[in-house]
């Protein structure tokens, strides 16, 4: 009889090994330097993630055991050999030796599949194997591991028109529901959120019925809240763990490293990650890129990189044309990052839910879980330090590099549908902006004159205004929450007397809970010269604006120079452009404040 050992796992507590299986375990000690989660312990925004695929390895070898288990309620239609038991045991144990240095970040640029490459490990282990647990067991174990991979990758599968457990495994499978996910969604969560979880008790849930004459994998009603946890834990860790942005953006770094400091011959799975950690840290680099990338990784000169993510496809290829007008996109500093995982999808995954007497699929059931739960994770970085070097390389003027430099980080800090942009300007600039847009289309000029009241300790977010004697208006935050402005807005025309309006101001805002201590009386007046035109850019129609605005308070006067430019129809491309077009040429900045608060800030009333 095989000697027992114990060993201790911070998730599982103890793990029982008879002695074979514990001369097993020593065949994948090369995993104790691959980090489950790559490159997520250098991310600053994770905390943790710093635990080895060995120990994830060991705890999947324990969830098969708990499954084998699981499985002995099955008696009736199906035996679980010793050997079947033990195979499938080892394929979990062995399921990650075939991953590169730091793993997934590894296999997305190498060519490799740490699937084929573990198959190809085990087979150098199949006397080693054979000896220990009967001729035969290396060739079972590489079946399983093949099928697992099938049906990871495709969906496709041999089942058995006979239950039996390779039969109990393809049906978990198909739901997206195995063993090694079980440990790593577990491991993950405790090392990076501190949270325990176990899926394990799902098992317990797991019955055989016959669905349209033929045998199937169901689970009890009751397993719904933890099948819910299950897939929502998956949906959150690919989220903010797996595909958290600057994770994506130092997998992409660790690329750049590994193709610009090692041969291709160097570039295989066995490149040891101890060797990569000690050279990220210490050199040599054979390229600046390489060396940026080494910093980088190390958590060093984050400040230079640019991230911008998205939320679907048609907003990056806006971004990524206004990004392309800048500068040419090239692999030395730009990337696009696109991952998608589907988390759950009732036409290709089969989790059949037990109800009575009936059997439904599991997101028919589900309050949170429906037919498809699926995450597109879409992101772009510029690294300027490489961009810079680029530049010096290329020879261009460090003048072109700054002015570059300037319109690039003003695309990344802009909004994707901006439908209208404001800048104030310098005064000197004013006649020369109105020459250049009057050139295009004649101005129209106007002046609007508009008087502001206020009362002692008034709040900043209310305005009382009478423009020209036309229109009196009384802004006020909005008391329904469902208000798409958030604003009230009181409008009455120039029949009112000024007396009578703000007799009105007093009882709107009295009616809206603020309490007015003292006379409302006039504190402000803006007189803006406003010089207007429309214009056609490509296919779109916009509105441009060139205020020159005088502000008197009873304090003192100050004056602003803005433009104002609003796509009044067509393409937010097209404004985009224009707008880098004036920036080209005068000094722009960026203004979100309206004329009556820059009049506050700058008369201080």
């Amino acid at each position: 009889m095989s000697k027992l050992i114990t060993r201790t796992d911070y998730v599982w507590g103890s793990i029982v090994f008879d002695s074979r299986f514990d001369e097993m375990v020593k065949c994948i000690s090369c995993l104790k330097e691959k980090r489950q989660l790559g490159l997520t312990y250098r991310n600053p925004y994770i905390v943790g993630g710093n635990h080895s695929r060995y120990e994830h390895s060991i705890g999947t070898y324990h969830v098969a055991t708990l499954f084998i288990n699981a499985c002995q309620k099955f008696k009736e239609y199906f035996e679980i050999s010793d050997m079947d038991a033990n195979a499938f045991c080892l394929s979990a144990l062995f399921h990650d030796l075939g991953h590169g240095a730091y793993s997934h970040a590894f296999e997305r640029f190498s060519n490799t599949v740490h699937e084929e490459e573990t198959i190809s490990k085990v087979l150098l282990l199949e006397k080693k194997i054979d000896t220990l647990f009967g001729v035969g067991m290396c060739n079972k174990v590489i079946s399983i591991l093949r099928n697992s991979y099938s049906i990871k990758k495709d969906g496709n599968y041999d089942i058995s028109e006979t239950p039996d457990l390779a039969f109990v495994l393809s049906a978990l499978m198909s739901g997206a529901i195995d063993v090694d996910r079980i440990d790593y969604l577990s491991r993950d969560s405790l090392n990076v959120y501190g949270k325990t979880k176990d899926f394990t008790d799902i098992f317990s849930y797991m019955e055989i019925d016959l669905v349209n004459d033929a045998p199937k994998i169901v689970f009890d009603q009751r397993c719904i809240p933890i099948l819910e946890d299950y897939f929502l834990t998956r949906f959150r860790n690919y989220s903010d763990i797996y595909f958290q942005e600057f994770t994506n953006v130092l997998d992409k770094y660790f690329e750049y490293f590994i193709r610009d400091n090692y041969t291709k011959g160097e570039i295989t799975p066995d490149l040891e990650e101890s060797r990569v950690d000690m050279e990220i840290k210490n050199g040599p680099y054979k390229t600046h890129r390489a060396k940026r990338s080494a910093e980088v990784i190390r958590g060093e000169g984050h400040d230079s990189i640019l991230i911008r993510s998205f939320e679907n496809q048609t907003d990056l290829n806006v971004f990524i044309a206004k990004l392309s007008s800048i500068v040419d996109l090239d692999d030395y500093y730009f990337s696009k990052i696109i991952r998608k995982v589907v988390i759950y999808d009732s036409k290709k995954n089969n989790v059949l839910i037990k109800i009575g007497d009936k059997v439904v699929d599991f997101s028919e059931v589900s309050q949170i879980i429906k037919d498809r739960i699926s995450k597109e994770i879409i992101s772009v970085f510029v690294d300027l330090n490489l961009l810079e070097h680029k530049f010096e390389e290329l020879e261009i003027r460090k003048k072109d590099l700054k002015v570059t430099i300037k319109k690039i980080k003003n695309l990344f800090n802009s909004s994707i549908y901006e439908v209208e942009k404001k800048f104030l300007i310098d005064p000197s600039d004013m006649d020369k902006i109105a020459n250049l847009i009057n050139s295009m289309s004649p101005l129209d000029e106007t002046t609007n004159i508009d008087l502001y009241f206020s009362y002692p300790n008034m709040p900043s977010e209310i305005s009382i205004r009478l423009r020209e004697d036309k229109e009196y208006t009384i802004k006020l935050p909005a008391t329904d929450s469902t208000s798409l402005t958030k604003r009230q807005e009181h409008t009455f025309d120039k029949d009112l007397t000024q007396e009578k309006f703000l007799d009105k101001a007093r009882y709107i805002l009295t009616e809206n809970g603020y309490q007015i201590d003292g006379q409302i009386f006039k504190s402000l007046s803006i007189v803006t010269r406003r010089l207007k035109c429309e214009l056609k850019i490509k296919y779109s129609t916009l509105e441009v604006a060139i205020d020159s605005s005088e502000y008197t308070s009873r304090v003192r006067k100050d004056t602003d120079q803005m433009i104002e430019i609003e796509l009044k129809s067509g393409n937010a491309i097209d404004l985009w452009y224009f707008v880098e077009s004036i920036r080209e040429k005068f000094e722009l900045v960026d203004c979100h404040d309206s004329k009556y608060s820059r009049a506050i800030q700058k008369t201080s009333i």
